[in-house]
């Protein structure tokens, strides 16, 4: 039995704007969405605050809907700053592997899109915090192939793979912040 779901996904922008995601999936008995309906924005705010998605937005994520989100602003952020489709890829992949650990550990949390830059470099930061259980041996949980659950996927290793640079904090009972950043590769004629 599928049973039709309403999908809300909510960015929170510094200025206090909120860009909402609204639309129905198909959701089976205990799995993951099967197939995603037609999701169409609904803009709050003004187009100012709209365009500076570019520049920096925050994703509230509390489900696996929310993972998707946030993954698609990464994606959108890095090739409005001109990534390669390979590195969007990459920082796509990142994001949901730091999403999903926010999701099954500490339920609720947020990551926050940056857009950076240092020089002529140009890149973008992700910072995934939650106020979880935090990590007790930090040690462990970075050595590729450990997990505490039972899931393909690379975790935070693999999310520190694929970025260029990676940090991780976390007190046991305060909760985990996760920054990483990815730089482009080649910029072309933006301003």
């Amino acid at each position: 039995m599928h049973v039709l779901s309403e999908l809300t996904a909510t960015v929170r922008f510094r200025s206090g704007t909120v860009f909402r995601t609204v639309g129905m999936a198909e959701v089976g008995r205990g799995r993951e969405v099967r197939k995603a309906g037609k999701v169409e924005p609904i803009i709050l705010g003004n187009q100012a605050d709209w365009e500076a998605m570019a520049n920096d937005a925050r994703v509230e994520i509390n489900s696996s809907f929310d993972i998707v989100s946030a993954r698609q602003q990464g994606r959108a952020m890095a090739q409005k700053l001109g990534f390669a489709g390979s590195e969007v890829t990459l920082i796509a992949a990142a994001i949901s592997e730091v999403a999903r650990n926010i999701v099954e550990y500490a339920r609720r949390g947020e990551i926050t899109l940056i857009r950076v830059q240092e020089g002529a470099k140009r890149g973008i930061k992700i910072v995934a915090r939650d106020q979880g259980p935090g990590i007790p041996n930090l040690a462990q949980a970075m050595q590729y192939g450990y997990s505490t659950r039972k899931r393909p996927g690379a975790g935070l290793p693999g999310a520190k793979w694929l970025m260029d640079e990676f940090e991780i904090q976390s007190k046991v009972g305060k909760g985990t912040t996760v920054t990483m950043k990815k730089w482009a590769g080649h910029f072309g004629n933006q301003d």
